[in-house]
């Protein structure tokens, strides 16, 4: 099994990224990323826009290119307000989870 863990945190407004190893029992942070997608950005009648869905999806490429030697199982990714409250999150997960290769859990 690799040393090797990611977790993602989707935001409204900004995506997160986190890559560690495992030493002994410590996690070393070994990058740390962010970037600016604005999910709700025109968000209306309780939907994401395409263009925002786009803008995340975007970002999640990038982010898999440098999760490549990352097992998907010791991946995380999680999304919060925006895709709790919109009704068409569905789509942005499954195309989010084909991309990432991992489950997208929706936390409270």
């Amino acid at each position: 099994m690799s040393d090797l863990f990611a977790a993602l945190d989707l935001g409204s407004n900004s995506f997160h990224l986190l890559i560690a190893r495992r030493r002994g029992g410590d996690l070393d942070t070994l990058e740390l990323g962010k970037e600016k997608v604005q999910l709700l950005g025109g968000f209306r009648d309780g939907r994401l826009a395409a263009e925002a869905m786009q803008r995340g999806l975007d970002c999640l490429q990038r982010f898999a290119q440098r999760l490549t030697a990352v097992p998907r199982v010791q991946l995380r990714m999680v999304g919060t307000h925006a895709l709790r409250e919109a009704s068409n999150r569905a789509d942005f997960i499954a195309e989010a989870e084909r991309i990432m290769g991992a489950r997208l859990v929706v936390i409270s």
